[in-house]
């Protein structure tokens, strides 16, 4: 056992915290001037210093911290097309042209003290070795500002880029509904079926390595000249559905726009993604009628299976044959039918075709969640298997002492400091994967936030590892990958096989309940859960961004509060996270006792911790291992807003 862990807080304390923790010290054999010449983290790793255009460059350097404590990376000039992970310093991409990107420096930090890497660079070359440096596209163009009702509308742009060979890929912002994209030459067409007002329109083009954007520009479509009636169109009022399976049924709107001259019918229908008709929905058809003058909205209703699953599933919904009147766009949808399922709390075992990995940064999306391996630091034979976010497990031949924790296999819902997962789920152009996946709601309008998490984890020495809950607070609701660490991270380590402090197996003295006594730690009662708290302990400093804050809760029993063993809380817990988040707006928040909360160092918390202006982007839900060989997560719920409760 690792005696630099349990006593890090203890050496930053200086005398007096070393005079206070004497008998501790004492029981461990470990002297005072031991402690405080604990060893800080490194990093090493022979970075690919060549790739070929085209091919996947990828990097993950090793890292020791005999501190066990989160490590987090940054980087100096990375290269425009590699992504970066703060989590678990990969440097990762696929460069389209060739160039030279030198002084690469990627850093490593564990809240006190920090390590890098030699500066190092990365050549891209051609098949033929040429080292020709990169230039970006160009793009140019005037698109016609007006449009006419029943007129088509058509703009292309002019795009070129001074390299050979170069494949480019355009993108939009703001694409009228009305419209087709075109991503491979950039062309805007489509007929407007109603007179309005489509702003904000930005057309992009891409080397892969560089971008050039049009100016944003707008596009005003009016009735046709002299029409004084029109039968307008039909069409779905959006392209994506969603519900729970627990509502019951999901509506689709269908508009008729731009006229209402004359009778107008249009057929709807069903059809089977992942979701099959029978027993996920209920296949459904039919049409839709309307009168002469008519112009309500209508709506298709599908009612949804009784028989809870887990996970989501899709179906589809389309509109056909329209008379009377045209058929518009959207005329067909994607419904996401999210499970309510959730895996027996000892029943969840790996299915005959469920996801299985080794990757070291490998994820698989599920609905509205994406479970991660995520092991950035090399823990031994570590395989992921995920039936769905509910039922998914890791398996390890982790059975020493390590040292340090190596990952943390985890399920999150919301933003990802992963570019690839932002990349891959955002909106080409975007990263708005944050709000299609339910999150980046601003915490003064939330008005329901729970979390419900059961886990199989070992429980007996020697085996160290943390259940924890990483909560991430932003600015803004659309963050990019890259802006780690949050304004807030909230902590909740929902259970811990803690690091007795004696070696025996049960006592009164724990790693975390000594940080939580230096810390000034208290208890706080928040949605009927029982809860320890530390705030801004200067190991965790790194976490927050400046002027933010780090606030770690555990949930109770803990050492700290009752003197119980290493294994303490609970491996099936249920957190009302809008309970806690207004607890923390408070100006000055109080602990069950009625005294005032205190930061680590001492001082009195006297403003909000978590500002009103702030958004919820992300909740992760994961082990961080150390020793342990087999952990199973039997249940992953998080309900925000409208959405049901978690089971």
């Amino acid at each position: 056992m690792s005696n630099s862990f349990a006593f890090r807080h203890v050496a930053r304390r200086g005398v007096q915290a070393l005079v206070s923790a004497a008998l501790v010290l004492a029981a461990t054999g470990v002297s005072p001037s031991a402690v405080a010449s604990t060893s800080s983290v490194s990093i090493s790793g022979s970075p690919p210093t060549s790739v070929v255009v085209r091919h996947r460059y990828a990097f993950a350097p090793k890292t020791s911290d005999k501190t066990r404590h989160r490590l987090r990376f940054s980087v100096d000039n990375r290269p425009s097309w590699a992504s970066f992970s703060s989590s678990t310093g990969m440097l990762s991409g696929m460069p389209t042209k060739v160039g030279k990107f030198p002084n690469i420096v990627i850093h490593v930090s564990d809240g006190r003290s920090s390590a890098s890497l030699k500066p190092f660079s990365i050549s891209v070359t051609g098949t033929t070795g040429s080292t020709t440096t990169d230039q970006p596209p160009t793009i140019g163009g005037t698109p016609a500002t007006t449009g006419v009702v029943g007129t088509a509308y058509s703009f292309q742009p002019a795009a070129s880029d001074p390299d050979a060979n170069t494949t480019l890929k355009f993108s939009i912002q703001g694409q009228p509904s009305w419209a087709s994209f075109s991503t491979s030459s950039g062309a805007l067409t489509g007929t407007p079926t109603a007179p309005g007002t489509f702003a904000g329109i930005v057309i992009s083009v891409s080397d892969g390595t560089d971008t050039a954007s049009l100016p944003a520009f707008t596009i005003q479509v009016k009735a046709a000249s002299g029409s004084t009636s029109s039968a307008g169109a039909v069409d779905l009022s959006a392209s994506t559905y969603s519900a729970q399976q627990t509502a019951g049924s999901v509506r689709a709107t269908v508009n008729r726009a731009g006229g209402s001259s004359g009778a107008a019918t249009v057929k709807y229908a069903t059809a089977n993604g992942t979701a099959v008709a029978g027993s996920d929905y209920t296949s459904t058809s039919g049409t839709l009628s309307w009168a002469d003058g008519d112009a309500t909205s209508k709506t298709i209703s599908v009612p949804l299976g009784a028989t809870a699953f887990t996970g989501s599933k899709t179906f589809t919904v389309a509109l056909s044959g329209a008379t009377g009147s045209t058929l518009g766009t959207p005329a067909s949808a994607t419904v996401t039918v999210v499970g309510s399922g959730v895996a027996s709390t000892s029943g969840c075992s790996q299915s005959s075709t469920a996801w299985v990995t080794t990757g070291v940064f490998d994820s698989k999306e599920f609905g509205n969640y994406v479970v991660n391996n995520n092991n950035w630091g090399g823990t031994p034979n570590q395989k992921l298997w995920a039936n769905d976010q509910n039922c998914w497990g890791v398996t390890t031949s982790a059975t020493s002492e390590q040292d340090s924790v190596s990952s943390y296999p985890s399920v999150t819902r919301g933003w990802s400091q992963n570019g690839d997962i932002m990349q891959q789920l955002s909106s080409p152009g975007t990263q708005d994967w944050t709000t299609k996946s339910g999150m980046g709601v601003q915490v003064s309008a939330i008005t329901k936030a729970q979390i419900h998490w059961a886990f199989t984890a070992p429980t007996t020495v020697p085996n160290r590892w943390l259940g924890l809950m990483d909560i991430y607070f932003h600015s803004t609701n659309s963050p990019s990958y890259t802006q780690f660490p949050p304004v807030v991270d909230l902590m909740i380590d929902q259970s811990i096989m803690d690091q007795p402090l004696s070696g025996q197996s049960t006592n009164t003295s724990t790693f975390y309940a000594l940080t939580a006594q230096q810390d000034h730690a208290t208890v706080v009662t928040l949605g009927g859960v029982k809860y320890v708290v530390y705030i801004d302990d200067s190991d965790e400093v790194a976490y927050h961004s400046s002027g933010g804050h780090t606030i770690h809760l555990f949930t109770a029993p803990t050492t700290f509060s009752d003197g119980s063993g290493p294994s303490w809380g609970t491996h099936d817990g249920r957190h009302d996270l809008k309970a806690i988040i207004t607890f923390f707006m408070q100006a000055n928040p109080k602990d069950d006792s009625g005294n005032a909360l205190k930061f680590a160092n001492g001082s009195t918390v006297t403003s909000a911790l978590i500002s009103s202006s702030l958004y919820l982007n992300a909740i992760n839900a994961g082990w961080e291992i150390d020793v342990g060989t087999s952990f199973t997560n039997t249940a992953f719920c998080v309900a925000m807003q409208s959405e049901p409760d978690c089971p």
